[in-house]
């Protein structure tokens, strides 16, 4: 089986490849190794819920959107946010929006996924998002246990230059790690 290294890929290829994943893996998922899925098959699997359930606590980000509302792409897509291979997430993360319901699955991305790589993927969307709930987002990750995804959520909130992340920056001037305090003394230094 070839490896597609995805440095060499754009992204909308890794888009594309990606949603060809989810095909093949939605497919194997509901046949055995001697059994086609038949009409009724399908239509029960897209019936079923297949996709995680946003966070929906209130922490000033705002509340999950309804399942209903969403394509049957997009439940395909963050479905994927479940695969076990963090590959697989990180370009899933990397496809996401950052608005709507996209802000909700970023938000369980970069609190809950063990995978820093995945972690650190879902910091680019945040950063480049104009909603303003990706700033909550990014706060929250402040708290992350690797300090270079602190480091890297630092310089995504100077980046953005929202000026309720000062606190939170000042914040880090205390934290353990001598790089996240230097980023930190940095970003608010040249925040304008």
């Amino acid at each position: 089986m070839c490896t597609i290294n995805s440095i060499f890929i754009n992204r909308h290829w890794r888009q594309l490849i990606t949603l060809a994943i989810v095909g093949t893996l939605s497919f194997h998922a509901g046949c055995s190794s001697d059994q086609v899925p038949s009409q009724s098959d399908k239509e029960i699997k897209t019936t079923e819920p297949n996709v995680l359930e946003p966070m929906t606590t209130d922490q000033n980000i705002g509340s999950a959107t309804d399942q209903k509302s969403l394509s049957e792409d997009d439940k395909a897509l963050f479905s994927q946010l479940e695969h076990d291979s963090p590959e697989v997430r990180t370009d899933v993360v990397e496809s996401i929006e950052a608005t709507g319901t996209g802000l909700d699955y970023l938000r369980e991305v970069i609190t809950t996924d063990p995978s820093p790589e995945v972690r650190s993927a879902a910091i680019y969307p945040l950063k480049e998002s104009e909603d303003p709930r990706a700033v909550d987002i990014l706060v929250m990750a402040l708290d992350d246990e690797d300090p270079e995804i602190v480091e890297e959520v630092i310089q995504a909130l100077w980046f953005i230059e929202d000026p309720r992340a000062i606190p939170h920056l000042q914040r880090m001037l205390e934290h353990p790690d001598e790089d996240v305090r230097d980023s930190a003394e940095f970003a608010l230094a040249h925040f304008n």
